[in-house]
């Protein structure tokens, strides 16, 4: 039986989040340069000579934004993602290799034995429950959803992290901004509630909290579609979410008597 490393599975996680942030910040930084040099063409006051170089200026900054600043930024974006998915995994395959594969054992409640020094004492019975794949694979999708619902968070706080994008919702959408800010933390808290159960189920333990885990996926789920009409990536990360929570609970529901 092998031993989790849990020191290489938070080293490739912090590196893949440190990479998707990277992407998001190169995203980030264009954006705000060209959203500032906008917002300087509309004061009024400004030299034509000033106009020039500053229209100048947007325009490079539009251009390079297309060639190279996006470009990159989707890379990083990738092989982020690719890392942080390859670590989960990598969590999952070795807690699966923990997992004893063959049946376990559990006592029946006995009636209370005789303690007459004259009368044989029965002897306790025991069950077999055959253990199946259905609580691993319920484990491996919770933690795939529970992936995408953080990265739909990161996704959020990108879209209104900085101040001048909570300055404008909150002046032109607030309700958006309120939604938003409530679905972020919440899917933070699903993130790690489902991950937390998916890894209890790949282990068959604690049958009601991985229940629970995949139920907050879920609702971030339906929180990412209730969101679509605001945003499209919402809905391409919330319909996978919802189907790998419901197929999960399917697996851990027809698997309850293998939890422990």
């Amino acid at each position: 039986m092998t031993t989790m490393n849990w020191k290489a599975f938070t080293a490739l996680f912090i590196i893949g989040a440190a990479i998707l942030f990277a992407g998001y910040a190169v995203d980030l930084y264009t954006n705000s340069v060209i959203s500032g040099l906008q917002t300087q063409l509309q004061q009024s006051g400004l030299t034509t000579a000033q106009t020039n170089s500053l229209q100048g200026s947007l325009s490079w900054w539009q251009l390079h934004k297309i060639t190279d600043y996006e470009p990159w930024s989707q890379i990083l974006d990738f092989i982020g993602f690719v890392v942080i998915v390859f670590s989960l995994i990598y969590a999952v395959l070795a807690i699966w290799r923990e997992t004893p594969n063959h049946s376990k054992t559990g006592k029946i409640e006995n009636a209370p034995v005789n303690e007459e020094p004259n009368e044989p004492q029965t002897p306790q019975k025991t069950r077999t429950v055959h253990t199946t794949g259905f609580p691993i694979a319920a484990g491996i999708l919770t933690i795939i959803a529970a992936s995408l619902t953080i990265v739909n968070a990161l996704l959020l706080v990108i879209q209104i992290g900085n101040f001048s994008s909570i300055i404008y919702y909150f002046e032109h959408n607030l309700p958006f901004l309120v939604f938003a800010l409530f679905v972020g933390i919440w899917n933070f808290v699903a993130f790690g509630l489902g991950l937390t159960g998916g890894i209890f189920s790949i282990k068959r333990k604690h049958f009601t909290l991985s229940i629970v885990g995949i139920s907050f996926l879920i609702v971030s789920g339906v929180f990412s579609l209730l969101g679509t009409g605001l945003s499209g990536w919402w809905m391409m990360i919330g319909i996978p979410v919802i189907i790998l929570g419901i197929l999960s609970v399917i697996f851990i529901g027809v698997s309850k008597n293998e939890f422990i």
